[in-house]
């Protein structure tokens, strides 16, 4: 079998495994993380703690992840001081499954258990162990040790903190509502969309055929925005890997029913995040009219100083059960979607034929099919 290199996620693996914090020195690192300023950026907050980047990124995305395991420890009467729960077999393969899991459910990547164990044989040859085989027993055991169990869930959801979630929706939130009307309260979140999948074909997908079918699970990103009485929805930004997609020669961007961005891996980043919101404030400060936006507090939402007519506030982590795009809406566009889809071409023809311009088109009829009287009973179900 031919030589594959290893990608960059393999590498990181690798050099993880040179250094290891045990987790009271991880609950530290965050806790220095939240007192320096809120503008400081990852890497610069890499460099003064003196952590790898990438290691950085992990331990924030799973912050209370951290603190539960933390609490379940010291209530078990187990000690802290040590670097990982009880391995398997091959410990190598396992902790690269448990943080490439870690990325794609932080991404709202849809998951489940051949993909999984695709997943892990393919880590485990870029590894250097080719004998690995992701049986069904190994399998269950690894899902024992991390405590993992499949739930069917939309956007955010499963990571909701419902204590949290009360807290904020009582006092900050209420704060916020009361300076605003509704016609000039968003809520903005992003969501994946396999644009070639067909509603239940991401189920039925085994290790064997995997690699025949990747181009048929292409996926972009889709930003969803809108008021709170529903009014109003922002023309969707769609995020693709391509910059000028061969199905997209010679069309001109202006024409297009969405807002397209693109790059390498199809997933919003902050710099796309923050040339979509100033072109909309520089649309509000020529109509004069001053909004309130709410995202979720992630790395891809920086705060911008710049902007002037638009109050850009962070809903705080783990509280996706306030987030009103979360409720319904997005199932509901994703739905329609697939409705589409479905009444156009076969399973085989999706994956054959559907571009990434045809996906464009039918995303914004679903989102155009979204009912104002929708919206708007997801914003007052979030708390609004």
């Amino acid at each position: 079998r031919s030589h594959i290199p290893r990608d960059q996620f393999v590498e990181e693996i690798i050099m993880s495994k040179k250094v290891s914090l045990m987790l009271p020195q991880k609950l530290e690192v965050l806790d220095r993380v939240k007192k320096e300023p809120p503008e400081t950026s990852l890497r610069e907050l890499a460099r003064r703690l003196n952590v790898k980047k990438s290691m950085l990124a992990d331990l924030v995305a799973n912050e209370q992840m951290l603190c539960n395991t933390a609490t379940t420890l010291v209530k078990g009467d187990v000690g802290l001081h040590k670097k990982r729960k009880c391995e398997g077999k091959d410990p190598e393969v396992d902790h690269a499954l448990l943080m490439w899991l870690q990325r794609a459910s932080i991404k709202g990547l849809p998951l489940n258990g051949p993909i999984l164990k695709a997943k892990a044989e393919s880590l485990a040859h870029d590894l250097g162990k080719s004998d690995f085989f992701a049986t069904d027993g190994w399998f269950s055991r690894w899902k024992v040790r991390h405590n993992i169990m499949y739930k069917r869930a939309h956007g955010e959801l499963k990571s909701a903190d419902l204590e949290g979630a009360d807290y904020w929706s009582k006092t900050k939130l209420q704060e916020l509502l009361s300076s605003y009307n509704a016609e000039d309260i968003y809520n903005a979140d992003e969501t994946g969309l396999y644009y070639r999948a067909t509603p239940d074909s991401s189920m039925v997908f085994c290790k064997t055929v995997l690699s025949r079918l990747k181009k048929a699970m292409d996926r972009i990103t889709l930003l969803v925005c809108a008021n709170m009485n529903g009014s109003d929805r922002r023309k969707l930004l769609v995020i693709g890997k391509s910059q000028c997609p061969c199905c997209m020669k010679g069309v001109n961007p202006a024409t297009l029913p969405v807002t397209y961005k693109s790059n390498k891996t199809a997933w919003m980043t902050g710099a796309i995040f923050e040339d979509w919101l100033t072109q909309w404030d520089k649309e509000l400060v020529r109509k004069g009219r001053m909004i309130l936006v709410l995202v979720d507090n992630a790395l891809s939402h920086p705060s911008i100083s710049t902007l002037k007519n638009i109050c850009l506030q962070m809903i705080p982590l783990h509280t996706s059960l306030i987030q009103p795009m979360d409720q319904r809406v997005i199932r509901n566009l994703k739905h329609y979607y697939h409705d589409i889809i479905s009444t156009q071409a076969t399973v085989a023809e999706v994956a054959h034929h559907i571009t990434l311009l045809d996906a464009i088109g039918m995303a914004a009829r679903a989102w155009d099919s979204l009912k104002p009287a929708t919206i708007s009973n997801c914003f007052r179900k979030a708390g609004f």
